[in-house]
């Protein structure tokens, strides 16, 4: 999990959800974003978020590997101890942050110094207050269809 990635936005569980859910107006956007080669960071315990958000289902699963395949997405892993103590002092030291895959995107978004992109500001305004504004999110508006 090191270096500087500039420009990115790291990617929630609640975007993979919604793109694999079906929304098109966020499959779109994402899309735009590949397009215009803007880096977009997937933390692999998001991925094990959306696994648990969306039961399993193989067909909706599909579609949040497809995003992981996209020019532009890296899909960043805890692999070794060092990665693995970071998220763990993450929801140690965050107390809103209750769940490994928001503290993995914390860790990613801190890491590389962009932004949390999600479609529930709500999820995220604890973990905001608790970083005393440290960190930065940027929630989808309804894009309609």
């Amino acid at each position: 999990m090191e270096g500087d990635v500039k420009q990115a936005l790291v990617l929630d569980v609640s975007v993979l959800t919604e793109c694999a859910r079906g929304d098109v107006g966020i499959i779109n956007l994402i899309q735009q974003f590949d397009a215009d080669r803007k880096p977009l960071i997937i933390p692999a315990m998001a991925v094990t978020g959306a696994t648990v958000e969306l039961g399993g289902d193989q067909d909706q699963l599909a579609v949040v590997s497809g995003l992981c395949r996209l020019d532009s997405a890296n899909l960043t892993a805890v692999s070794d101890f060092k990665d693995g103590v970071e998220v763990g002092q993450v929801l140690i030291e965050v107390e809103s942050c209750t769940t490994p895959w928001d503290a993995h995107a914390v860790t990613e978004a801190l890491l590389h110094r962009c932004p949390i992109l999600t479609t529930d500001y709500a999820r995220w305004k604890g973990i905001v207050q608790d970083l005393s504004g440290g960190l930065t999110i940027v929630e989808i508006a309804d894009l309609g269809e």
